[in-house]
């Protein structure tokens, strides 16, 4: 039986933590660190599905609707509001995707003067990594890249109820691990950490989303809202999956 390769990518200091197997997680699960997705998807190893915590479907103007209803099933301030389409185009095409003082003060008066609503801080410190995942799905085909958000891969771990606890807090460490580990019915812990600066919070948001990558690649996951919008220039439902 020929298995898929699943991975499972959520941001981290400097880079990116991976978690691959297969999709029946039959393989044992591998933690990586990579400075971007596109060496990941360019190697001998490149997945055959990827699950990553980033905005990737936008809209032109207001709130995405999976933001909106992942923020009803997730503990206080985990969902940041997404990038808009213009505006991450207008920090593309003038070198101000980078969050510094300078950046941000041009881009919010770029916004104040076309009628836009400037994101917060830290919104803006995903452009990079949004702008990044955009790119990525305009030209990737071998790839099935969908998003995800971890807490709504844990809302769902948890029999679609919302954890209180926040996962930068011991509890919600506890919380989320205790869900892991029975998802992948092996102690998370005992897995080799990939990176010395990766925070065990970033590595519990990558198996997180490796869960959903295995639902994806089984045909088995679903997505928020039920009914989603499109982005037209991408051509792609605007969804989070889980």
């Amino acid at each position: 039986m020929t298995h898929l390769r699943i991975a499972g990518v959520d941001g981290c200091k400097g880079g990116w933590v991976i978690a691959a197997s297969n999709e029946t997680l039959s393989q044992p699960v591998t933690l990586s660190f990579t400075r971007a997705v596109a060496g990941l998807l360019a190697g001998p190893d490149a997945p055959d599905v990827l699950a990553v915590d980033i905005p990737i479907g936008l809209t032109g103007s207001g709130d995405r609707a999976p933001d909106s209803q992942a923020r009803k099933l997730t503990p206080p301030g985990s969902v940041f509001q997404a990038a808009k389409r213009p505006i991450l185009g207008h920090a593309r095409d003038h070198g101000l995707l980078k969050s510094t003082p300078a950046n941000r003060a041009a881009l919010r008066e770029w916004c104040r003067s076309n009628g836009h609503a400037m994101s917060g801080s830290h919104s803006y410190a995903l452009y990079e990594r949004t702008a990044e995942l955009d790119a990525l799905v305009r030209f990737q085909s071998n790839c099935d890249i969908r998003e995800v958000h971890p807490e709504v891969c844990f809302w769902a771990l948890n029999g679609e109820k919302r954890l209180i606890a926040s996962k930068k807090t011991a509890r919600g460490l506890q919380e989320r691990r205790r869900l892991l580990n029975s998802a992948f019915t092996i102690e998370i812990l005992d897995l080799q950490m990939p990176h010395s600066i990766t925070a065990l919070d970033d590595v519990f948001d990558a198996l997180a989303a490796l869960w959903t990558a295995a639902r994806i690649a089984r045909d088995e996951a679903r997505h928020i809202p039920e009914a989603p919008g499109r982005d037209l220039e991408l051509n792609r439902d605007i969804a989070i999956w889980y």
